[in-house]
């Protein structure tokens, strides 16, 4: 099921040299996790040191089974496998189902190295990735609504400051889900499941021996669910979020289309800011001021002329 995203997201900011600087540069600053506003951003239920003792036990078993499955097959069907082959195969499984799990996996990974100068993957590889891609995943906070009074408080100075309208159009990263996607709202922090989690395998040269190495996607769900998943109390902020896999400056991305300006905001710096912003881009961009609407304890925005 495909999601229906807005035409435009909104950053809000406040007046200073770093609100320039997006403007002037067309970047912006994807925050780590750890450095957000909310204390409980990338909790993860069920991640304890057993769960992953378990999930190391989990692949390893996996493997060694995958192993004697192929190497039972090479035997019945007389084809050598990591150089042995007739009686010394059969000899070699035979000895090799005896022995517990540790030893299976070195006698495994002792063949394959000395015959093909191929080292398995090991399964603290798959963890430390997903541990990584927590680690150095970088988002970028947008809201869906452009005159929430809360928002232009908490992230605008008390509406001093202003907000930026960025376009979700095909073929930018806003229209892309695997690169933004809305927050769900939820009391209950995602439950890690090793079995949810999915891997990649890659390949690489070191020292002349092929090593075949295991990673988690960027694309994973269950990475994706703990990105994007928030307390209840954090809803108003209808929150979308652009996100790429390393922190720090990254290009627009999507076209900036509006400008707002907060209630707040002095006639000195609406006039720098759009002198700014149409000095910078080669295409219209639409001004608005907010407003308080009429009979209402709502804000409105206006088109500026």
């Amino acid at each position: 099921m495909s999601i229906i995203k807005p035409k435009i997201l909104y950053k809000y900011r406040a007046l200073s040299p770093l609100t320039e600087q997006i403007i002037e540069n067309k970047q912006v600053w994807l925050s780590k996790l750890e450095d957000l506003n909310d204390p409980f951003e990338g909790s993860v239920a069920n991640y304890s040191m057993q769960i992953r003792k378990q999930m190391i036990h989990h692949y390893r078993h996996m493997q060694i089974m995958s192993f004697v499955v192929k190497g039972d097959m090479a035997h019945q069907q007389g084809r050598p496998f990591f150089g042995l082959k007739g009686r010394i195969l059969k000899s070699y499984l035979k000895r090799f189902k005896t022995k517990s799990l540790d030893r299976q996996y070195y006698m495994m990974n002792l063949l394959v190295s000395q015959n093909h100068g191929i080292n398995f993957s090991r399964p603290e590889e798959l963890l430390r990735s997903f541990d990584d891609r927590l680690k150095n995943v970088g988002v970028f906070s947008m809201s869906e609504n452009s005159t929430n009074q809360l928002m232009w408080a908490h992230y605008a100075d008390e509406s001093r400051g202003l907000a930026l309208g960025f376009s979700v159009e095909e073929g930018n990263r806003l229209s892309d889900d695997n690169h933004c996607l809305p927050i769900t709202y939820s009391d209950i922090v995602p439950t890690f499941k090793p079995e949810d989690l999915n891997c990649h395998w890659q390949f690489s040269n070191e020292d002349g021996k092929m090593k075949i190495g295991v990673e988690v996607p960027f694309d994973d769900s269950l990475f994706k669910k703990i990105v994007l998943t928030k307390s209840k109390a954090w809803q108003y902020e209808c929150e979308w979020r652009y996100f790429e896999e390393s922190s720090g400056l990254h290009d627009y991305p999507g076209k900036l289309q509006e400008v707002i300006f907060g209630l707040r905001c002095p006639e000195n710096e609406k006039k720098k800011y759009k002198r700014l912003v149409e000095n910078k881009f080669d295409y219209p961009i639409k001004f608005y001021q907010i407003k308080k609407m009429r009979d209402s304890s709502q804000f409105e925005k206006e088109l500026m002329v």
